[in-house]
């Protein structure tokens, strides 16, 4: 079954109030300066991979906080209690915060776990737990249409450090890997597919006008190569890149 919220906590927040309770173990799994957003995870374990306490989930659960003015957390959690924090908490974490009257609407949560606290100071924070499927990297990841069809980042534009092009050996092995689950796939490489426009001239009828791929190559060469061997037998052609999972 599906768990998912947002909350804009500058609705009507109460002191000390508990917003999520969790059991299990969380990771600080992605920060992205586009909106300053930050996300925990509390990975999926089928029963051969179980978790720390060797348990099984099924679900990826997911937790954002958006934006994020400061934050002082662990980097992980054994479990997960979120709340707002009291008058008190509040009061002695804001007068140690540089600038921390620019905050505005934005409220003091209090990260609990295992008797350790943290801290962050946002705006509003999110939870998703389900199935995440392979090519999505994060329940809260938009998809760009400038950048392949699929997240590469977990939150989506941010910082790139250009890491995410699989290299030739990443992509022989995921041709020729038999994997018994659903890997998440966080690379790419890119594809050459060579696109025509056919025109046919019909007697007494309309003409046939399609635009169809005629095939797809791992080099710009061999696309080159084929395209020209096509024009003389098309009306139009080109090459376009396309990014495929690896």
């Amino acid at each position: 079954m599906t768990n998912t919220a947002w909350l804009n906590l500058n609705d009507e927040p109460v002191a000390g109030q508990e917003i999520l309770r969790s059991d299990r173990t969380f990771q600080l799994w992605a920060y992205s300066p586009s909106h300053s957003r930050l996300l925990l995870r509390s990975r999926a374990h089928p029963p051969r991979h179980p978790d720390g306490r060797g348990r099984a989930h099924q679900t990826t659960f997911e937790v954002l906080f958006a934006p994020v003015s400061q934050v002082r957390i662990s980097a992980s959690f054994d479990g997960l209690i979120l709340r707002y924090a009291t008058v008190e908490e509040a009061a002695t974490i804001l007068s140690e915060t540089p600038d921390s009257g620019s905050y505005g609407d934005q409220q003091v949560l209090v990260l609990e776990s295992q008797g350790a606290t943290g801290h962050i100071i946002t705006g509003a924070v999110g939870w998703h737990d389900d199935i995440l499927s392979p090519t999505r990297l994060s329940f809260f990841a938009s998809i760009d249409p400038d950048q392949p069809g699929w997240p590469r980042h977990a939150l989506g534009p941010g910082y790139d450090a250009g890491l995410d092009m699989a290299s030739a050996q990443e992509l022989i092995e995921a041709l020729t890997t038999a994997e018994t689950g659903a890997p998440i796939r966080s690379k790419y490489r890119t594809v050459h597919v060579v696109m025509t426009r056919i025109a046919y001239e019909r007697r007494d009828r309309e003409p046939i006008v399609g635009v169809r791929p005629a095939g797809a190559f791992l080099t710009q060469i061999d696309a080159e190569d084929f395209e020209a061997r096509l024009q003389p037998l098309v009306a139009e052609s080109w090459i376009e890149e396309v990014a495929i999972a690896v």
